[in-house]
């Protein structure tokens, strides 16, 4: 093994062949980067030669060069720290991607990232924001037209739209998570920011959701109070200025998804992707 591999503590496991792997946050009786099954099994059905894509919170890069290697004309990945654990995967892999990390979401449009994608991943952040709703209109305002979001996160169980701030608590020790919002409450966020949910799933707590970036009055079934929304906010300071999302001004993207739509569960015990970087299950996760 690598000397700087093994120097560093990794988040995400990944595979570059020849017998490398780095070891990733998890032991081996876990399935490796088990949280990101739902993204691995959308991008195996999302058309990505010749994309933009943007990588928000990409850790170590698995997303990044997985994107990258499907074809992607051009991959972004931006985090809030520095992280030489990136810096070593990218190297070793030869894939060009931009890094710009020291980046919080919030500052995005302000940047060299800001720019029109195809594509947006957006996994494992939502939960550690003061503010989700922003991130994900964050996401909206970087993204073309019948673009794609792929968000993944942590939720909670219930039926209405509602979040737990998980601060209150002491059942989750972790200390820079804030927020666990509801399916119910998660979708209709999305709906919000004019994105139209097409495919949900399920891997334990955990739950991704393909969106596709659309026009406010193409977003389904909303209420009364969002189409005021919709039609009246003014988009000052961070907010979406819908009237612009509306407007003949917005590029449209032609990325395509091939796969079902509707709503699945992964048992990660019992996951396999082909995509590139991603290792096989090991003897003792498989149970």
């Amino acid at each position: 093994m690598r000397k700087d591999i093994t120097d560093h503590n990794w988040f995400h496991a990944i595979d570059f062949g020849n017998g490398t792997t780095t070891p990733g946050r998890f032991t081996e009786k876990t399935p490796p980067n088990w949280t990101l099954y739902g993204v691995l099994a959308l991008l195996e059905q999302i058309t990505l030669p010749g994309m933009s894509c943007l990588d928000i919170g990409t850790m170590d890069g698995l997303i990044s060069l997985i994107l990258k290697a499907g074809g992607a004309s051009r991959v972004v990945a931006t985090d809030v720290l520095n992280r030489p654990t990136f810096e070593i995967a990218r190297e070793i892999s030869g894939q060009d991607i931009e890094y710009y990390p020291d980046i919080h979401i919030n500052d995005l449009p302000q940047t060299p990232v800001n720019s029109s994608y195809d594509l947006i991943t957006f996994s494992g952040v939502l939960y550690h924001l003061y503010d989700p709703l922003g991130g994900i209109a964050t996401c909206r305002k970087l993204i073309a037209r019948n673009g794609l979001l792929i968000l993944e996160t942590e939720t909670t169980v219930g039926s209405t739209a509602d979040m737990k701030f998980t601060p209150a608590y002491n059942e989750y020790p972790e200390p820079y998570t804030y927020w666990q919002p509801t399916i119910p409450c998660l979708l209709e966020m999305l709906k919000f920011c004019c994105f139209e949910p097409t495919v949900l799933i399920k891997t334990l707590h955990r739950t991704t959701v393909l969106a596709t970036a659309v026009l406010p009055a193409q977003v389904s079934n909303r209420t009364d109070r969002m189409i005021k929304t919709h039609q009246e906010t003014r988009g000052l300071g961070p907010y979406l200025n819908f009237k612009l999302l509306a407007s003949d001004l917005c590029r449209i993207s032609n990325i395509e998804y091939t796969g079902h739509c509707g709503s699945f569960e992964i048992d990660p015990h019992n996951f396999f992707s082909r995509l590139p970087y991603q290792p096989n299950l090991s003897p003792q996760a498989k149970h």
